[in-house]
Parts: C-alpha cells; structure tokens; sequence
C-alpha cells in the first residue's frame, strides 16, 4: 500500500507540516492565555514542563516510525502490533481527534479573524477552510512547499512576541520561579499547556510520502522541542510585559498577546496579526486536514472504511481528502450555531484532546508490547502513565456533555466493526457454499 503513494516529503517539509499543526500563533492566543491565568509569572515553566511531558510521548512515536513506513501512522502501528480491532478503534479515533482538532483551529482562527476585523464570522471560517482546502486538493508536495513558508513565517512572529514583550518591560528580566503558585493552579496550567506542541501528530500518517520514513521520528522531536521552546520564550515575553503595565488581572485583558502587540504596534498591530493569524489558521487546518485524509486512506486500503476512499486519481487520495474537507465544512456550521465560536472552538478543543489521549495511550502500548524487556518499554510505559493520567483528568473535568460525545463515538466505532465483521463472514459464508 505504502508504494501508491508518491515518496516526495523531504526533512524540512516533515518538520514544517508539523510545526504548522502546532499552529505557533493560534496556540499563544488559546492554549497559553490559559496558561498564564493559571501559572502567571510561572507560565513559561508549566509550559516547559508540558512540552517534556509531551517529549515521552514523541519518543514512542520516533521508535514506531522506524518501525512501520505505511501511510496511516497510529492506526497501522496499532493494526500491525496489537490487534485488527485495536487498530480499527485507534484510527476511529484518531479521526474523531484530527477532524475535531482541526476544526478547532478553523473555528477558532475564524473566530479571531472575525474578531479583529470586525466581520461575519461565517466569512472569516468559509476563507480559512477554502484556502486550507485547496491545498489539499493541490496534493502533498504544494501543502509542504506552503508550510515552509507559513510556519517560517510564525516562527519570526513568535520571537518578535517574545523580544516585543521583554522590550515593553525596558528589557527588564523577571525571574519566573520567584512566586510559584498552588499546586492546583500549576497542574491546570501544565495541562493546558501540553495541548501547545501537539503538531507533531499530523507526521504519523504521512509515513508513505516521506522519502525516509525515519525522517517521522527526527521530526516529531523537532517539532515538540524547538515549538514547545518557542512557546515558552513567547510567553516568557508577554508575561514580562503584563507584569511591567501592570496587568496582572489577565482576566480583565483581551487575548494577552493581542494586548501586548497593540501596545507596541499601535494601529499597524491589527495588519500584522491579521496576516498572522490567517496564515496560522489556513496551515493549522491544512496538516490536520491532510493528516484525517491519509488516515482514512489508510483504514479503506485495509477493509475498515468503504474502498472508494483508497482510490487514487493522479497519485493523490482525492476522495479521501474530499471526505476529510466534508467533515472540516460540516463542524465549522456549528461555530454558526447560537453557541457561537469561541465556544464551540472550546469545546472542538477539549473533546478531540480525550481522542488524542486514547490515541497516544494506543501507541506507547503498541511500543511496550514490541520493545518487551527492552529500554524503550520502560520509556513507552511512563508516557502510557503520563497519558492515561491525563485522559482521566480530561474525564473528570470536562464538561459531561463532551465526554458523552467522546464515548458515543468510541461505542459507534464498536458497532461498525461489528456490522463489518458479520458482512464479513456472510460474504465467505457463500462463497465456501458455493
């Protein structure tokens, strides 16, 4: 199955599509506002902490990419290491966490957009996801050749936060660990903060178009270390200059990094985020988008979806990707809905976390089971722990509405198997009769 799709994703072109899941710009705006109103002066920590946190889990996915060069990453190391039916519920559920995921960029991207400019939201979600989807359309090569570009771009945005900030507080250097806050309030933070270098996921099921499919592994470290880094000088900055305009109620700002830049930037401030922010909302969706399209190409190539999806027409999964764009387009109408779109970018965010969650939990099991007795088990069982801790925090403290979400699409994904396997045994029921 690997040989059908094109080998074209050099090193740079891995590292980058993941950087751009990560979505540098949208995860300052989200995932670190709410870890500075957790952490406060201590957020560049809790999100150092988070990004090592997430290093286990990047471990395990570099051990297993070495391992298997298919397309469809955590569902074929599943299918291959576990069981047919373990794979089957990874990659369903790994489609419930890319879609939902990648929605909540849209949603949320859109949102900002929308906000800044003052214009429909509907406008600002129907450009993000036509640009994204176009892309897709266009195939894997012009995606990473884009990604290049853009995330290049969000790193300089990054650092200039950073060095915008540090020069608002007249390049005054605070020290982050001279007031720690509770124990409650750091664990909060840490766990929002480890939904900050998630990007590298989007990599696994790229695994049949990378040239070297060892290249998944290097650059799922890359991605967490230097994003995670990133993020944490990032927030250092506006940390520094929060404490230095004496905004220590971030409750009572807008976006802390929308504050800051306006402070420094005055009226050319929304020019520059405008741009930021389209361009991070269009590379978001468009790695996860891609990633959705490869995994679902993957499941039909194996017999768990309908064989139509792993069709290729010009080398390039197109009904696939027409399926994961379908998906995009259909969540992105709920951010229309009376709960409007900050909240529904909330809940996209939370609820795909438990199926990332699962997900991960699937791989360090599938690294366990293969590298028994070994070093890398011990490794994979910490980040199984670290995993499975986390699931159960997301289960407690989500809203239950969501969880239900979550555990209705697990309980779907049961009975189609079921529906498959009967089908199954049906069709070489006849055929052994005749």
């Amino acid at each position: 199955m690997a040989d059908k799709l094109s080998r074209q994703l050099e090193l740079a072109d891995l590292y980058f599509m993941g950087l751009g899941g990560q979505a540098p710009l949208l995860s300052i705006l989200t995932f670190a506002t709410a870890v500075l109103i957790y952490a406060l002066s201590f957020a560049p920590i809790a999100i150092a902490i988070g990004t090592l946190i997430v290093l286990l889990n990047g471990y395990v996915v570099y051990k297993l990419s070495a391992r298997f060069s298919e397309p469809g990453g955590y569902y074929v190391y599943a299918f291959s290491s576990l069981s047919k039916r373990l794979g089957f519920e990874t990659g369903w559920l790994y489609l419930f966490y890319s879609v939902l995921y990648g929605s909540a960029y849209l949603v949320g991207g859109a949102f900002l957009i929308a906000y800044m400019v003052h214009i429909p939201v509907a406008f600002s979600l129907l450009l993000v996801l036509a640009a994204a989807s176009l892309f897709v359309i266009f195939g894997i090569k012009p995606s990473a050749k884009y990604a290049v570009f853009a995330a290049s771009l969000e790193v300089l945005f990054l650092v200039l936060i950073a060095v915008f900030g540090i020069k608002a507080a007249g390049f005054k250097m605070y020290n982050p660990v001279a007031a720690v806050p509770g124990l409650g309030s750091v664990a909060l933070a840490i766990l929002f903060a480890i939904g900050i270098p998630t990007g590298y996921g989007t990599l696994t099921p790229l695994s049949g178009e990378a040239k070297k499919p060892r290249h998944i592994g290097i650059a799922v470290i890359g991605v967490i270390l230097i994003g995670g880094a990133l993020a944490a000088f990032a927030v250092y900055g506006l940390s520094d200059a929060l404490l230095s305009l004496h905004e220590t109620n971030l409750l009572s700002t807008e976006f802390p990094a929308l504050y800051v830049i306006k402070q420094m930037l005055g009226p050319y401030a929304i020019l520059l985020l405008l741009l930021a922010v389209f361009n991070d909302s269009v590379l978001g969706v468009l790695a996860f988008m891609t990633a959705s399209s490869r995994t679902i190409f993957a499941m039909a190539s194996k017999g768990h979806l309908h064989n139509s999806l792993a069709e290729l027409r010009s080398g390039k999964p197109m009904n696939a990707a027409a399926l994961s764009i379908l998906a995009y387009a259909c969540l992105g109408l709920v951010a229309l809905s009376p709960a409007g779109a900050f909240n529904t970018f909330m809940s996209f965010a939370i609820v795909s976390a438990l199926g990332g969650l699962f997900v991960h939990l699937a791989a360090d099991t599938s690294l366990i089971r293969l590298s028994f007795g070994r070093r890398p088990m011990y490794i994979s069982m910490a980040a199984a722990l670290a995993s499975l801790a986390q699931l159960a925090l997301g289960i407690m403290f989500a809203s239950p509405v969501l969880v239900y979400a979550f555990f209705v699409w697990i309980i779907i994904g049961f009975f189609y198997l079921e529906v498959i396997d009967f089908v199954s045994r049906r069709r070489r029921r006849r055929k052994f009769q005749k």
